[in-house]
């Protein structure tokens, strides 16, 4: 027996603890396999290659700068005109 603090608990009960947790896990970690391969397969086809978006970033970065410009030459014409 293994003295834990105020009770003791025998190796056979801490390792049927143990077995029972593990097969929990088992349990889990199979849902989770499942789960995953779902996911992948459902987003296989639902995803934006570097390519296609590349044009898309250039326009927004684009049109933010334009009106980061836009804001600066506005304050700059408040402050000197």
């Amino acid at each position: 027996m293994v003295n834990n603090g105020k009770r003791s608990v025998s190796n056979a009960v801490l390792l049927a603890a143990i077995d029972e947790r593990t097969k929990n896990m088992e349990v889990v970690i199979c849902d989770f396999k499942k789960d995953f391969k779902g996911f992948k397969d459902e987003i296989q086809g639902n995803y934006v290659r570097k390519e296609e978006f590349d044009p898309v970033r250039k326009v927004v970065f684009g049109l933010i700068a334009f009106i980061l410009l836009s804001f600066a030459g506005a304050v700059v014409a408040l402050i000197f005109i």
